[in-house]
Order: C-alpha cells, then sequence, then structure tokens
C-alpha cells in the first residue's frame, strides 16, 4: 500500500480532496499494465493474472476498457485480501 503515500495530500497535482480510499484509487487507474502488475505483486495465483491479461487483450480498443476488463477478472476485493 506504500505507493498511495502521495494520496496523503494534495500532491503533484494540487488535488483538492485527498482523503481517496485505496479502493478507489484501484478503480480508477487507467493504465492496464500498472494493474497486471498490482495483481502480480499481490501474488495472486498465476492463472487469475493470465485471465485478466487475456480478457483486457479481448478488449483492447482503448486503455480505460482494457483496465475495465481486468478489474472485472480481478476485482479490488482480491487485490485487498490478497494483501491482508
Amino acid at each position: 500500500m506504500g505507493w498511495l503515500d502521495a494520496y496523503r495530500g494534495p500532491g503533484a497535482y494540487n488535488r483538492k480532496d485527498h482523503r481517496r480510499t485505496a479502493e478507489f484509487v484501484y478503480n480508477h487507474i487507467v493504465n492496464p499494465q500498472m494493474l497486471i502488475y498490482l495483481a502480480e505483486a499481490s501474488r495472486l495465483p498465476r492463472p487469475i493474472v493470465h485471465r485478466a491479461a487475456r480478457e483486457a487483450f479481448a478488449h483492447s480498443s482503448t486503455m480505460a476498457s482494457m483496465s475495465a476488463a481486468i478489474r472485472r477478472t480481478v476485482p479490488w476485493s482480491v487485490i485487498e485480501e490478497a494483501l491482508t
């Protein structure tokens, strides 16, 4: 969860609301590579990570659609459980 440290304050973008949860941040990432990295770093079983990557490529029209496909396969609750 250390990668979220910058969200405790306004950060580089001078955020007005900096009381975001890890779940909020995860659900707003629009970078499929980062989502796959987080799934791998959370030590999820390899078949789940591979399925998420396959789903991303099956919905590859935009980064947002790829990210949404990954989150459907690996929702925040799965990541959170793996990290705790």
